[in-house]
């Protein structure tokens, strides 16, 4: 549904029963004759247009516009957006195509050029992908871009609500007032984007920001203000704040009781209990959640993490092994019990976890933070620095390993890394006064 909401198809106004009999669940044509009932055949199913043989796999209309994933094992769907293949796309930003799903021996680069040589060059679609992986990245160029997708009201909503929800990566004055003004927008989808965005407000700032949607007309907006606000004091709400507050969380728990059969059923419970200082009820539904799903990783994470704020450190190991040994390669876990060693003193021990978390969850930024922090702590500062410009490479816009490359260089007197690592971190933080006049300070210095 996410996807179709996002398609062309969608927005010209087609609905699931121009293709589905709504009453036998089937297809009400077969092959490409359900697509060109809608599309000239004569333009659409040609060689010409589709450039495999007919009759073939590749000469199937959803083979390239609907490819088909496989979840969990038996559960084939086939995409509902109806895009054209983008293998160039693929090349600069690692999305998936239909071309090199298909043609396994194919580089993106090569089915690009063919894609090129039939079609005719796309580049002035990459903008949409572009701004939102730059957003992701947290690269402070995607401001302006994303204000404009924002802004721009013929796109579906559902991508505008993503691109609102990505200002938290990339904040500045400009990005925040919008988000707080979308607050009020017709579309619930769009006001939960703007509810995600302005999750990095500080806590009275965000509770004034977002304690009004409390009593929004719609459950998911009003769930999704209350999950925001979730590990705020009851002494931070006004009275009749308050009251809605408790309210909306318990309409939360009823609607996490219809999933409490999943691991993340009891997960979201648990969370929603030790936001609310219920810490022995959390710990029972994220021990819960174990049970049910051994193999769902969060409830082992947040349950170690309470046992650690109860000073249970023995507890906490234990819990940690007990996920490493259902999910041996999750980096989270690893990464955690590298934690949870470092606080015991097993500092050789934990090093070997911190790195193994580096290793296989190359996408998650903090894991390499962490490591290089722990290896300059205990003199292996050359290490540090070589494990910092590894993560630099895949995260180049972070501001923790920006703020620890400039910390490092300020230890050296490398007053040039000073200069471009401040540079960055100022533009990263336009309106944070800690940062934008600290370049031009240190070279006046």
């Amino acid at each position: 549904m996410g996807s179709f909401m996002q398609s062309k198809m969608a927005a010209a106004g087609v609905t699931c029963s121009h293709c589905h009999d709504a009453h036998a669940l089937t297809l009400k044509r077969g092959g490409n004759a359900l697509c060109t009932s809608c599309h000239a055949p004569e333009v659409f199913d040609t060689s010409d247009h589709h450039r495999h043989l007919p009759a073939s796999k590749g000469a199937r209309c959803v083979s390239c516009h609907m490819p088909q994933t496989t979840y969990m094992g038996i559960d084939a769907r086939r995409d509902h957006s109806f895009k054209v293949p983008r293998p160039d796309l693929s090349e600069s930003l690692g999305t998936p195509n239909a071309c090199t799903t298909c043609h396994a021996d194919m580089t993106n680069k090569a089915a690009a050029t063919h894609i090129a040589a039939w079609h005719g060059p796309r580049e002035a679609d990459n903008r949409a992908a572009q701004t939102l992986a730059a957003a992701r990245a947290r690269n402070p160029a995607a401001r302006a871009p994303l204000l404009a997708f924002i802004e721009d009201e013929t796109r579906p909503a559902i991508t505008r609500a993503t691109a609102l929800s990505l200002i938290a990566n990339v904040p500045d004055r400009a990005l925040m007032t919008v988000a707080t003004t979308r607050l009020n927008d017709t579309d619930p989808l769009i006001r939960i984007g703007a509810i995600r965005a302005l999750t990095i407000l500080a806590p009275q700032y965000r509770v004034d920001a977002l304690a009004p949607l409390l009593d929004d007309t719609v459950k998911s907006v009003r769930m999704e203000a209350a999950t925001a606000l979730q590990d705020m004091p009851a002494s931070a709400f006004s009275g009749d704040d308050r009251i809605r507050f408790k309210a909306v969380l318990a309409e939360h728990l009823k609607a996490n009781d219809e999933i409490a059969w999943r691991g993340e059923g009891r997960l979201n419970r648990g969370l929603i209990l030790q936001g609310q200082g219920e810490l022995d009820t959390a710990a029972r539904h994220y021990k819960k959640s174990i049970e049910i799903d051994p193999a769902f990783t969060p409830s082992y994470i947040n349950l170690s993490e309470l046992l650690r704020s109860g000073g249970s450190e023995e507890e906490t190991q234990a819990t940690l092994l007990q996920g490493l040994a259902a999910a041996p390669d999750d980096g989270a876990l690893e990464h955690a019990l590298g934690l949870a060693l470092i606080r015991a003193d097993k500092t050789e021990e934990a090093m070997a976890h911190l790195a193994r978390a580096t290793v296989l969850a190359p996408q998650t930024s903090r894991f390499a933070y962490v490591h290089a922090v722990a290896l300059h702590s205990v003199g292996k500062t050359p290490e540090a620095r070589a494990r910092l410009q590894a993560a630099l490479v895949h995260h180049p816009y972070d501001p923790d390993l920006l703020t620890l490359g400039f910390s490092l260089a300020d230890e050296t007197g490398d007053r040039g890394a000073m200069l471009r690592y401040a540079g960055q971190l100022a533009e990263i933080f336009p309106d944070d006064p800690n940062w934008p006049d600290r370049p031009i300070r240190l070279q006046q210095n």
